[in-house]
């Protein structure tokens, strides 16, 4: 206020120094105006000069003095229009904040939002899965129970179905291979189905005594084998020499029925009685067993799986379906930005839904993504998720080398 003041006061004290230069030559002629013969203004030249001079110095005065107030005035404006930036930047600063707020608190909202969705859709799924649950048949067992029906058809069909067919793939391996290995083992054949024939004589013929103890004697049926298996059987040497001298006849005639011989191969009953038919350094007897029943192949293992979803698919297909759909889920859904914090949650859902299954369940899904075609989508979002770590019971695995494939869905 007191600057306002200021520059007026320069403003009005500017304009009397302009007026005053501006009416001092008016007030000099008004002065000699009264001479008639204007004699008196030929003196005024000196005067003139001297009004001049003077009317000058009062105009710049004015102008200097305007000049400065006009100064002032810029100078006052200018600050004006700094506070009114600062005043808009303030403003523009404080609509930004409030815009980032708003769309925090909007981002919270949706957030929760979503969860909520999630929530919803989530739990309504396992409530359907419990439901799908409950409605699998299979003969006369329910639910759970039909599961561990159906696990033991899958086992039932690897030792049926899978066997038959790798036997097939052995014996014609064999009729394609090694004529060396091929005549090796058709002997070794021959001679154990003559050696069955043989002891099933000795055994139907001999019944073991009962001792006063009401306990069988098998003093007899031992010795009997420990003749054979040191080469004190007369009768046996006999037949194993016959059989010996007649292969080798047929050999030279190139007489011999391989496919009819290997047919009749049970290499379950072979691996059964290996010990008693010392057959621990067999190539090919070792090899089937450690193929089919020691650390089973995965495409055999794959075989069975595929024929028992196959057959059952209509039983087990919609159980599976759902559990893909609500583990997708989980997958699919983003709960945080952070990758930690997000995988946590989603940790958090799978070990709410593992919880709902039962250990038959749980390997019967490891069977499904392990095993099936159908499931490799399945496995592919199951890997590096732990969710069959330490819950899956090992012993009742149906093949022994199952948790090499439950390490396989942990990538290193």
């Amino acid at each position: 206020m007191k600057r306002i003041n200021s520059i007026r006061v320069i403003i009005i004290v500017a304009v009397l120094f302009i007026s005053v230069g501006i009416a001092m030559p008016y007030l000099v002629y008004l002065r000699y105006s009264n001479y008639a013969d204007y004699s008196g203004l030929a003196s005024l030249g000196s005067i003139g000069d001297f009004l001049g001079g003077s009317t000058v110095a009062f105009l710049n005065t004015g102008s200097i003095l305007l000049l400065l107030a006009t100064l002032l005035m810029q100078r006052r404006e200018l600050k004006i229009s700094q506070r009114s930036i600062d005043e808009l930047v303030a403003q523009t600063t404080a609509a930004k904040e409030q815009a980032i707020e708003a769309r925090e608190e909007t981002k919270i909202t949706n957030s929760t939002m979503k969860k909520q969705q999630f929530d919803s859709t989530f739990f309504n799924m396992i409530n359907l899965h419990q439901t799908i649950l409950k409605e699998i048949k299979f003969y006369s067992t329910e639910g759970r129970e039909a599961l561990e029906s159906l696990s033991g058809e899958l086992e039932q069909i690897y030792e049926s179905t899978v066997y038959t067919n790798y036997r097939h793939e052995i014996i014609s391996s064999l009729l394609n291979g090694d004529e060396e290995v091929l005549n090796d083992f058709t002997l070794e054949i021959i001679l154990l189905r003559s050696f069955d024939e043989y002891t099933d004589r000795f055994e139907e013929n001999v019944s073991p005594p009962i001792n006063n103890f009401g306990d069988f004697n098998f003093s007899e049926y031992n010795e009997f084998y420990r003749r054979i298996e040191e080469g004190l059987d007369t009768e046996w040497n006999e037949i194993k020499k016959n059989i010996l001298s007649e292969f080798k006849k047929e050999l030279e005639d190139k007489n011999i029925a391989y496919e009819e011989i290997l047919e009749s191969v049970d290499f379950k009953h072979l691996i059964k009685k290996e010990d008693l038919y010392k057959l621990k350094n067999n190539d090919v007897i070792q090899n089937f067993k450690y193929n089919f029943t020691t650390t089973p192949l995965k495409y055999l293992k794959v075989q069975a799986y595929q024929k028992m979803y196959e057959d059952q698919e209509k039983i087990i297909g919609h159980y599976y379906r759902n559990l893909y759909r609500i583990v997708k889920l989980i997958h699919d859904q983003v709960f945080d930005d952070d990758i930690a914090v997000d995988e946590s949650e989603k940790s958090k859902y799978r070990g709410i839904l593992r919880a709902q299954l039962s250990s038959i369940e749980l390997q019967m899904i490891f069977y499904n993504v392990a095993y099936s075609e159908k499931g490799k989508k399945f496995k592919k979002i199951l890997i590096n998720t732990n969710f069959f770590d330490d819950h899956l019971i090992q012993d009742d695995f149906i093949w022994g080398n199952d948790i090499e494939e439950v390490k396989s869905l942990t990538l290193k």
